[in-house]
């Protein structure tokens, strides 16, 4: 027996569209097109590259297929894999469906645990100041990078932050 493990990204869309430009959005829709190709702790990295060779991935999804590893090692994997992705990554959600009984033939079971993941998922609503920070003028979060280049220096949000090559934490 294997064991099938979907991940999902939930509102793709309000992560792309999150900022009011149109260079961040592009940065943010290649960020989720290469997400699932993010490279994980050494330990852990073979058995993700294996089990995303059995797999498949595509739209914001991935299924992960994992042979001779028994269950608390893919728990661990797929831990390890989406702690890093939403540490590095602000403001994606992601969903998981796991089967730990896979026949090789039908990913029902593992869409059902997906499904429930996703029902259970509670939106976080982000505070958009905390009322003595500077509010980014893209997205109206709180500012916490700072941003310069030759036309402008600013502050911005984490989230969007990313695309921008040479920032500073405050």
């Amino acid at each position: 027996m294997s064991i099938v493990v979907i991940i999902d990204i939930m509102s793709i869309q309000k992560y792309v569209y999150a900022s009011n430009k149109l260079k961040e959005n592009i940065g943010a829709s290649l960020i989720i097109s290469g997400i699932f190709k993010e490279k994980i702790k050494d330990p852990y990295d073979q058995y993700f590259k294996s089990a995303l060779e059995n797999g498949y991935e595509g739209g914001g999804n991935v299924v992960l297929i994992f042979k001779d590893i028994d269950k608390e090692k893919v728990i661990e994997v797929i831990r390890e894999f989406t702690l890093r992705i939403l540490e590095k990554y602000p403001g994606i959600d992601l969903a998981v469906g796991i089967d730990f009984d896979f026949d090789g033939t039908n990913l029902d079971k593992a869409y059902a645990e997906l499904q429930i993941s996703k029902n259970i998922f509670i939106p976080i609503s982000n505070i958009p100041s905390h009322g003595i920070t500077a509010e980014c003028n893209r997205t109206g979060l709180s500012s916490e990078i700072f941003y310069e280049s030759n036309k402008q220096s600013s502050y911005i949000c984490k989230n969007i932050s990313l695309i921008y090559k040479g920032l500073r934490p405050i």
